[in-house]
């Protein structure tokens, strides 16, 4: 018997200099969870509770938040995950989409 692994979605990789010009995010220091850093978040930024009909993270243990910029073409994602904090851009909406992919909850 074969056993069936889903492929993992495609990631497509950030644009460091785009990433650089986001406005920033609060880190993680002083957060005792996703809730803590998600009261944090303020201007562009605003986390996904769900996103494509799905639930998005994991809260409080994982959070996304997305940052819209379509004047500048800016797209970002950033993640709280158990305490550490990353952030990523990309320069289409489609883009970002497919880097949340991964964060979304199976049906």
């Amino acid at each position: 018997m074969t056993e069936q692994t889903t492929p993992a979605p495609y990631v497509p990789d950030a644009d460091e200099v785009i990433t650089a010009s986001l406005p920033s995010v609060p880190s993680a220091k002083g957060c005792d969870d996703g809730y803590d850093w998600m009261e944090r978040l303020e201007g562009p930024w605003w986390p996904l509770a769900g996103f494509l009909g799905r639930m998005a993270g994991d809260w409080p243990d994982v959070v996304v938040a997305h940052c819209t910029d379509r004047r500048q073409e800016r797209y970002g994602i950033a993640v709280w995950a158990e305490g550490e904090v990353s952030v990523r851009s990309y320069d289409s909406e489609e883009d970002r989409t497919a880097a949340t992919l991964p964060y979304l909850q199976e049906d």
